[in-house]
């Protein structure tokens, strides 16, 4: 006989019939949960493809990073990134910064990367401005030169010949070698280890502050085969000689240093499809086919001239240090094409000359004849503290309710972060109220011209 009362033996059947009807309906979560542990590790791997590169802050530099991390959240996303070389293909060395207890790239970690690497092709970087990079780790990377694909070198001082006598050894052992970039290198170290380069096909050479460096045609690169090159030369003879014996440019940033007459001999490109230029160098060059154009305060008679010479169908157009606004409105006139224009206002620039531009740029219903870029879609403006960006946000407007096609991008920056608050209030205001209306617009505050923001040669 029984001695469970008939109560106990009610909840029992009761707990069991929940306990099947669960086993029946999975919670929600680990319905979510199965379906993610569904997902192929290559789904995976290209989801974190989309997502990276990491990139870490080291006092003042912002470094590439492999994805370490990623191994430490779960077995599966361990599993996944592991299977992926490309993943761990990006290597950076870098200088221990002030206070670092160690050293900052240790060979373990590095020969740990390279493992992971597989046999891809390496992307290599060697930063050391104020202080040298463990020898260790850079023996150990020199040894894989035969794989390196794109090369970034900066450094500064007396770290410069020190690397150099490292770097010697890689001279003829980098046979895949497409892309170098040399901040702070002179012409002669550059000779000593990358003469013999095969597979090249873009070189950047500078220092810290612009594009202060240039390499000779007399230097083996296989310069028929370039496609991107930036330098920077003293005179226009030594400048139209590298021009000829790379004749198929795609992408080119030039300054010329020293100012010249406009009678020095004339270069055509014919494939050149980007160009960053500072100087004179205008006045010697015709490019047919140019749909970007980067120029820094150049003289608008020599704009205009280059435009109508080269017959070209300008798309974009980066003017930074602007001294004179309203010089800027005749080359407008000039060029009916422009999509893009982006201005960055240098510290002599007046307020009267930016209003005078903002207005020259409005557009006004059934005015059609004084329209001037007529297909501008993407514009930003800034630079100086105090520029006229209320004339600029009003001719914004008039090109978002009248304008076709409307503007999509919309820009304000300022290179100080330290601006003044009643100004930046009136400022965000506005641009929230465009951003509510569907407008892609924003205020960038500590923004400089650089490489890697829209400002840079190659952006959107």
């Amino acid at each position: 006989m029984s001695t469970i009362s008939p109560s106990i033996d009610s909840q029992i059947l009761a707990t069991q019939l929940s306990a099947l009807e669960i086993a029946g309906n999975p919670p929600e979560d680990e319905d979510v949960l199965s379906a993610i542990e569904r997902i192929p590790n290559e789904l995976l791997c290209e989801i974190f493809t989309l997502t990276l590169p990491c990139t870490r802050h080291v006092v003042d530099q912002t470094l590439e990073q492999p994805p370490w991390w990623l191994g430490h959240i779960c077995q599966r996303w361990r599993a996944a990134v592991l299977e992926n070389p490309l993943f761990w293909s990006s290597i950076t060395l870098y200088e221990p910064p002030a206070r670092w207890m160690g050293q900052a790239c240790p060979p373990l970690m590095i020969k740990t990367q390279l493992d992971r690497s597989g046999t891809a092709p390496l992307a290599v970087s060697f930063d050391a401005r104020h202080d040298d990079i463990v020898g260790k780790s850079v023996d150990i990377l020199i040894e894989q030169s035969f794989r390196w694909e794109s090369l970034h070198l900066r450094a500064s001082g007396t770290v410069v010949p020190r690397l150099c006598n490292r770097l010697q050894r890689v001279e003829g052992r980098v046979p895949m070698l497409r892309y170098l970039e040399s901040i702070g290198f002179p012409e002669y170290l550059i000779q000593k280890s990358f003469s013999t380069v095969p597979s090249l096909r873009a070189v950047v050479l500078g220092d810290d502050d612009h594009y202060a460096l240039s390499v000779s045609p007399s230097t083996h690169f296989p310069w028929s085969r370039i496609t991107k090159f930036r330098g920077t030369y003293d005179r226009f003879q030594d400048c139209a000689a590298m021009f000829k014996a790379a004749p198929n440019l795609v992408e080119c940033g030039i300054t010329l240093r020293t100012a010249h007459s406009s009678d020095g001999p004339h270069v055509v490109l014919p494939h050149l499809l980007r160009l960053d230029a500072v100087g004179t160098v205008l006045n010697y060059l015709t490019a047919p086919l140019l749909e970007e154009l980067w120029v820094s305060d150049t003289a608008p008679t020599a704009l205009i001239d280059f435009v109508e010479r080269s017959s070209c169908h300008l798309r974009k157009l980066v003017v930074y240090e602007c001294s004179d606004p309203s010089a800027l409105i005749p080359i407008f006139r000039a060029i009916p094409t422009l999509t893009t224009f982006f201005v960055a206002f240098g510290r002599t620039s007046g307020y009267m000359g930016e209003e005078f531009l903002f207005d020259a740029l409005k557009i006004n219903a059934g005015i059609e004849s004084a329209e001037i870029c007529p297909n501008l879609t993407h514009i930003a403006a800034g630079g100086r503290t105090g520029f006229a960006v209320d004339s600029f946000l009003d001719m914004v407007q008039t090109r978002r309710s009248v304008g076709q096609p409307m503007l999509s991008f919309v820009r304000v920056f300022y290179p100080d972060k330290r601006q003044m608050p009643a100004m930046i209030e009136n400022v965000v205001r506005r641009i929230a109220e465009m951003k509510r209306e569907g407008l892609d617009a924003a205020l960038d505050i500590g923004l400089q011209m650089s490489q890697q923001n829209y400002l840079g040669m190659g952006r959107p």
